[in-house]
């Protein structure tokens, strides 16, 4: 007979030392290394021994008999495989061996070894691919393990990418329109972001008395007290709606009516230009401060977008953008002044003085109002 895999451990117990020595030599005989006990004590010490493979085992023994030995190696030794050899071919006694984990049950039949030694052949065989089995458990469950632990970097990356992602929309909305960094953030948007607007309100706030303030602060301070001032300006905007376009040093530059249109854009402007005189004095009383403003406004036509690759910011540029400059530099301190476009929009809800014409460059002479109040 033909061994199929000698390799592995088999262990043969019976308590009759001419079987141990007859079917212990047919089975070398076969190809294998037999690892012989008589009886079933001395049996169930040599599997913790050795540990077997398979272990051929008799039925009936005086001492320990091959059920108990049958309990023990399931209990202990869960891989090894048992065949049981017994001259009882009762199915009572088949039964009872297989109930309690028997791989294979063999009756004794004089000197042919040969069912034995297929039984033998098929238990080796299947303890090779309990093994492979095994291995690709293990390895599958590595796989696995290694993919877990991948994808639990992944999702980690993810997230920082997406705080990353938060961080630069978060900045992109602090120099620019929701709408307009949507536009930036389309990456296959080539369109070159520039748009009209026909009713706009533009104003300039320039600070008074602040270029000789400057000469006696630190850089430090000169900083800190802009940014307290413009940060409540900025506040404001967000409040009210006002588009923030800038500062120019010590300017600050807004509109309303962009990018989204404003039925109320010149009414929304000037209550930010008076809202702004109060939190000036305000800001004056804290720090100690004698600062003022000179706020101009104009209402009209601009045109609004982005331009360039670096640095961007939205910007405007029209006749609009320019009368309100004048507005603002031909104003007075501590006021508020309007052009006519203006001062029509807003005689309905806010108190307004006629201030007369001044001569605005390349326009002439301009009929201007101050706004001291609401309505």
């Amino acid at each position: 007979m033909t061994v199929t895999d000698s390799s592995g451990r088999l262990a043969l117990i019976d308590d009759s030392p001419v079987i141990l020595e007859t079917v212990g030599a047919g089975l070398e005989e076969m190809g294998w290394t037999v690892h012989k006990a008589l009886g079933g004590r001395m049996g169930i010490a040599r599997i913790d021994d050795v540990v077997p493979d398979v272990v051929v085992c008799d039925l009936h023994m005086p001492d320990v008999d091959g059920l108990t030995v049958l309990e023990h190696v399931r209990e202990h030794h869960p891989n090894t495989l048992v065949i049981v050899l017994s001259g009882d071919a009762d199915l009572t006694a088949v039964l009872g061996a297989v109930r309690r984990g028997a791989f294979d049950y063999v009756v004794k039949t004089g000197q042919d070894l040969r069912p034995l030694g297929e039984a033998v052949r098929r238990a080796f065989e299947h303890r090779q691919l309990l093994r492979r089995t095994e291995r690709l458990q293990a390895d599958l469950d590595s796989a696995r393990d290694r993919l877990a632990s991948q994808l639990t970097e992944l999702n980690r990356q993810h997230h920082l990418l997406g705080k990353e992602q938060e961080k630069s929309e978060a900045l992109l909305l602090n120099i620019l329109p929701k709408s307009i960094a949507d536009q930036l953030k389309d990456v296959h948007s080539e369109r070159l972001i520039a748009d009209e607007f026909e009713q706009v309100t533009v104003m300039f706030a320039d600070l008074v008395g602040f270029t000789p303030l400057s000469s006696t602060l630190s850089p430090e301070s000169l900083v800190t007290m802009l940014n307290g001032l413009f940060t409540r300006f900025d506040e404001l905007a967000e409040e009210l709606g006002v588009e923030k376009i800038k500062t120019l040093g010590d300017a600050y530059m807004a509109a309303t009516g962009l990018p989204l249109p404003m039925d109320e854009h010149a009414e929304v402007m000037a209550l930010m230009a008076l809202r702004m005189m109060e939190t000036l004095r305000a800001y004056n009383e804290e720090q100690n401060l004698s600062l003022n403003l000179r706020i101009g406004l104009h209402s009209g036509k601009v045109v609004a977008g982005v331009i360039g690759k670096n640095k961007f910011i939205y910007d405007l540029w029209g006749d609009t953008v320019n009368i309100a400059s004048r507005m603002e530099s031909h104003g007075i301190p501590g006021s508020i002044q309007v052009s006519a476009a203006t001062h029509e929009l807003l005689e309905e809800h806010f108190h307004t003085e006629p201030r007369g014409g001044i001569e605005v460059k390349g326009k002439g002479r301009m009929d201007t109002w101050l706004v001291t109040g609401l309505a």
